[in-house]
């Protein structure tokens, strides 16, 4: 059973504001590992669309002046002393612990309206490569569509630079920050900006929970795909997996990179976002079969998913690996760890990791340590 920690960079930047995060915090959080028998580390360098290392892409994180977050302005003070994915490599090979790097494909626009410090070149200088609208009119911004040779080499180049880092492997997700454009209204509206940001989402989760179930199917009709489909488009499913097959072919010129271990993110269900916009998008038989991706990690939230009737792609046999995503509470980890408890019992036969996300709720609270070396 493989441990896994999902380390999101930024936040730990963002937890201690007082000072930059170091490269001796990073030597210090990998031989914390190590001592509690994690075997492998999902290093995230995206901060939307932007990237927290360095690189030779127009997309490495920079501070813009007036802009209000001290995380921000750290991120970019450290860039300039160090490269945060080399040196995550660097300790994960002193102290024994895979270093995963973790990408977000659909992520390269922030939420709130005033984000554009984290909004990728492509996003920014081509608003017409994220997924188009069914009547055409608009698009769902920084969900960048694979169907676009463009959108393919952009990432691809990204891809190119960590996989020459050295680093076990690459795991891609498809999470995402992004929101549709009756969202990002609204939240304009409303002057919707940086911490606030998150004060304005939480009391508006109705509106945002049906945004994102409205939506589903109502985008990802990019001309590309529209060109060479031959199909009935009110033949949802035919369409689905027809555009779908970009998808796929994208991942095998990633495979075709020789990142090492493929593994890739998914979450499935209404209420999480642009990421499930078409049941019959994500190739499940591909994707599983052990031929392209070596892992799929599932984001399963318990009691939903505790019925094989009501999911059956995570309970049936697999060739690929299986892994279940955990977001942990930095609240209350006694009692999430309870609330988990009978599904992971449940799960634990089908499953062959399990993923602990977010890093840094992870660091300040003992019960989370104790409960990985002890699964």
């Amino acid at each position: 059973m493989k441990k896994i920690v999902a380390v999101d960079f930024f936040d730990l930047v963002w937890l201690q504001p007082e000072r930059l995060f170091s490269v001796q915090d990073i030597d210090d959080l990998f031989a914390r590992y190590a001592e509690y028998n994690v075997d492998s580390v999902l290093w995230r360098i995206s901060l939307c669309g932007k990237m927290l290392c360095h690189t030779a892409t127009p997309d490495q994180f920079k501070y813009i002046p007036g802009d209000k977050s001290l995380a921000h302005k750290h991120c970019s003070e450290l860039l300039e002393q160090y490269d945060p994915a080399s040196t995550a490599v660097a300790m994960g090979k002193k102290y024994g612990v895979d270093v995963y790097f973790w990408v977000t494909l659909y992520d390269d626009a922030g939420y709130a309206s005033d984000f554009q410090a984290a909004e990728s070149s492509i996003c920014r200088e081509h608003p017409e490569f994220s997924w188009r609208s069914k009547d055409g009119k608009s698009f769902y911004h920084g969900v960048l569509s694979y169907t676009y040779p463009e959108v393919v080499e952009f990432r691809l180049r990204q891809l190119r630079e960590l996989v020459a880092l050295g680093g076990a492997g690459l795991y891609l997700c498809n999470r995402s920050h992004s929101r549709s454009p009756e969202i990002r209204k609204a939240m304009q509206a409303h002057a919707v900006n940086g911490d606030y940001g998150k004060t304005w989402i939480s009391a508006n989760r109705d509106f945002i929970q049906k945004e994102f179930v409205r939506c589903r199917g109502l985008f990802g009709y990019d001309p590309p795909a529209l060109a060479t489909y031959h199909g009935d488009l009110d033949d949802t499913v035919a369409w689905q997996k027809h555009r779908g097959t970009y998808f796929i072919d994208f991942m095998k010129k990633v495979k075709a990179l020789n990142p090492g271990k493929l593994w890739f993110g998914l979450r499935y269900a209404p209420n999480f976002g642009p990421y499930i916009y078409g049941d019959h998008f994500f190739d499940w038989e591909k994707l599983t079969d052990g031929t392209l991706v070596d892992g799929l990690a599932y984001d399963v939230q318990p009691p939903d998913f505790d019925k094989e009737s009501d999911y059956p792609e995570f309970y049936r046999e697999t060739a690929g690996k299986k892994f279940v995503w955990m977001s942990l509470d930095k609240k209350n980890p006694q009692w999430l760890l309870n609330f988990y408890a009978d599904s992971l019992a449940r799960w634990r036969p089908h499953m062959d990791g399990l993923i602990l996300f977010e890093a840094y709720q992870m660091t300040a609270n003992q019960e989370y340590w104790d409960f990985i070396k002890n699964f």
